[in-house]
């Protein structure tokens, strides 16, 4: 039994671990660009280019990767910039052009939509998280059933070792005096300890999406 509930916490530790690591995100900084936004680098002077709310970004150097960069989805946030610009949204924005200036004055040029979602001035500076995702709308959705259908089996299981240990007696709070079951009683409580920083990581990203 000690064996089933190690790797059980071990391997919702690394679930953990894969998740924190996708709310995780670069720094750099953002500008608002204005109209005429075509031709673009991308898709030049085709306007289905563009996504719904005119959310998108031209990309600098260090992003553009040969053109590569055309159709990447970005997750930005403000985090700080003068005179406290920063709105605490983020923003989902998807690549459609190269930054005309070289160098580029910023990680990323933003459509004054875009910018408006997380600044409060459209003509500010300001320092951005920025977080690319692989995800369209459908898989990202199918993704977070996935995710919330995994913690509930993980939720069963771990009930279920728990009514195990307790014998049957949902009322008593520890197990019987035996050294093995306490040492499987203290791996139960680092699990629900995972899982509690799991949902924690859940209601973050549901937040953001």
């Amino acid at each position: 039994m000690r064996h089933l509930l190690l790797a059980l916490a071990l391997f919702l530790s690394s679930l953990v671990l894969k998740q924190a690591t996708i709310v995780a995100g670069d720094v750099g900084t953002a500008a608002s660009y204005g109209p005429p936004y075509i031709p673009t680098a991308c898709n030049g002077n085709r306007r289905d280019q563009f996504p719904p709310g005119n959310l998108f970004v031209a990309v600098s150097e260090g992003l553009w990767d040969n053109g590569a960069a055309c159709g990447r989805r970005y997750r930005i946030r403000c985090v700080s910039g003068k005179n406290r610009p920063c709105k605490e949204a983020s923003v989902d924005v998807k690549v459609v052009d190269f930054c005309a200036n070289s160098p580029c004055p910023n990680t990323l040029l933003m459509s004054k939509d875009a910018f408006s979602a997380i600044s409060r001035f459209h003509k500010s500076h300001i320092n951005i998280e920025y977080t690319h995702f692989h995800l369209n709308e459908n898989t990202g959705l199918n993704s977070r059933r996935k995710l919330k259908n995994s913690k509930t089996e993980m939720e069963a299981t771990a009930s279920a070792i728990k009514s195990h240990l307790l014998k049957g007696n949902p009322n008593q709070m520890k197990p019987s005096s035996d050294v093995p079951e306490r040492q499987d009683w203290i791996l139960i409580m680092k699990i629900e300890g995972i899982m509690s920083g799991w949902m924690f990581i859940q209601s973050t990203q549901d937040d953001q999406a």
